[in-house]
């Protein structure tokens, strides 16, 4: 039996952002698609695996005084139904150099940065939800031999130790996740390394974003624009001495993010063919199950137009569980999100 701690409490590296990675890889894949005379075929074909009621395959629970039915849950006497045009998308940063597998599950790494995308296939709204590394969630504990062994209570960000350090360590995030947010079902997965967030920041000219005071706690009322080294120094600093860095971290995470995306939205609409080395980049530093057909979907809802973008943070506090910080999430308030992002009031 391995510590439930695993490679967790060793590594002092913190946080990778790529949420873009699954952008980066839809656009090169319409070029290729598109080029074989394929892509109109691909695109109705991931619309259509998109296209499954969730609700038929997947049981969502709800929480203490919600009512549910065949037609939705009905919560605060209010009604609401499961929004089926949702394509939800688990994207993780890896505070690995690589994204090999040493095969010894249990050190292979954390998911240090984990955002939930939630893509509106249908009136093209963007929800983009943080969710802290330390929120304490069930995870499934495996031997290093990958043997079951129990589900148990830990930080989000070791239930991708407990796996190979790519697929299965992926799926095992997805789960946690999945578990935390009522079982919503998450469609797909993509994941970045640390250094694969660098190169790719440099393959598209740096990115600008709102300056923090040393501390980071404040915005300083300026923007800098990073290159892949001070990307990484961005997304990773911290006041360990606060006991809500972590916190206070996401706002850096979600100004990046929001950055990237419109850059990468502006660089693919006004020069498709000049991302096509972004994908060479990319592929040598993450993993997905994200389909060439899914893509090509993606794609053409993202360049096609996002009408609006809205960030949220799974709500809660930061508490100090012994050697280790814990986030205790607010199983209410993030109930109200869910309901928010992923059903429609009737």
């Amino acid at each position: 039996m391995m510590k439930r701690h695993a490679e967790g409490r060793k590594s002092e590296k913190k946080n990778t952002l790529a949420r873009v990675l699954i952008t980066i890889w839809a656009v090169i894949m319409v070029i290729c698609l598109a080029g074989a005379g394929v892509f109109v075929y691909m695109y109705h074909s991931g619309r259509g695996r998109f296209a499954v009621d969730p609700s038929e395959t997947v049981p969502i629970d709800a929480p203490d005084g919600a009512v549910t039915d065949e037609s939705g849950v009905t919560y605060n006497d209010k009604h609401y139904v499961y929004n089926t045009n949702i394509v939800t998308i688990l994207v993780m940063g890896v505070d690995r150099e690589t994204m090999d597998s040493n095969g010894e599950i249990g050190f292979n790494g954390q998911s240090d940065a984990n955002f939930l995308v939630a893509l509106d296939t249908k009136t093209g709204k963007i929800s983009m939800i943080s969710v802290s590394r330390d929120a304490m969630v069930d995870v499934n504990v495996y031997t290093r031999l990958g043997g079951f062994v129990k589900t148990d209570r830990m930080q989000l960000c070791l239930a991708y130790a407990y796996g190979d350090g790519r697929e299965t360590s992926c799926k095992n995030v997805v789960r946690s996740v999945s578990r935390l947010f009522y079982n919503i079902p998450v469609h797909c997965y993509a994941a970045i390394d640390m250094e694969g967030v660098s190169r790719i920041v440099d393959a598209v000219g740096g990115v600008t974003v709102p300056e923090y005071t040393a501390d980071g706690t404040e915005k300083t009322g300026r923007d800098i624009t990073l290159d892949g080294y001070n990307a990484q120094l961005y997304l990773r600093s911290r006041d360990k001495s606060n006991i809500d860095s972590s916190s206070l971290r996401l706002g850096h995470q979600n100004d990046f993010i929001s950055a990237f995306l419109s850059k990468i939205q502006t660089m693919a609409r006004e020069d498709i063919a000049g991302t096509l080395s972004l994908y060479g980049i990319a592929k040598n530093y993450a993993v997905t199950d994200i389909s060439a057909s899914q893509l090509a979907f993606l794609v053409t809802n993202y360049i096609g137009g996002v009408t609006e973008m809205k960030k949220y943070t799974v709500p809660g506090a930061m508490t100090v569980g012994g050697d280790h910080s814990e986030y205790n999430v607010d199983t209410d308030a993030l109930y109200d999100i869910i309901l928010e992002v992923f059903y429609n009031y009737e």
